[in-house]
């Protein structure tokens, strides 16, 4: 016998109540405008993923005015949770930065 009840997946509310952005801007603000050579940074992201029962904290850095290319682990005990940041352009062109979805996967250990 085959049922026609069908079983769905509980759901979970994730929350991120903290989140850093820190980038260079295209500017330096000094007279012409250009970055001195050796004053440049690596753009980050940093921020901090409630679940229930975990919190994680997430960061990576990657080359100014792009995404990271690779899924960046959060550091928590439990499940390992991975994080991805793709471009959005729903508003039009923005800065790489300042306008992606961000993709977040927990990945279950095996008991």
């Amino acid at each position: 016998m085959i049922s026609s009840l069908s079983t769905r997946a509980a759901t979970e509310q994730w929350s991120i109540p903290t989140m850093q952005l820190h980038m260079m801007t295209k500017h330096s603000g000094i007279p012409g405008g250009a970055w001195p050579e050796g004053s440049q940074y690596p753009s980050t992201i940093d921020f901090e993923l409630h679940m229930p029962g975990q919190i994680a904290h997430c960061h990576t850095e990657f080359a100014n005015g792009t995404l990271p290319d690779d899924l960046p682990a959060c550091s928590t005990e439990g499940d390992a949770i991975r994080f991805r940041m793709d471009d959005y352009t729903g508003l039009g062109e923005r800065r790489r930065e300042l306008s992606f979805v961000l993709r977040i996967w927990r990945i279950h250990k095996r008991p």
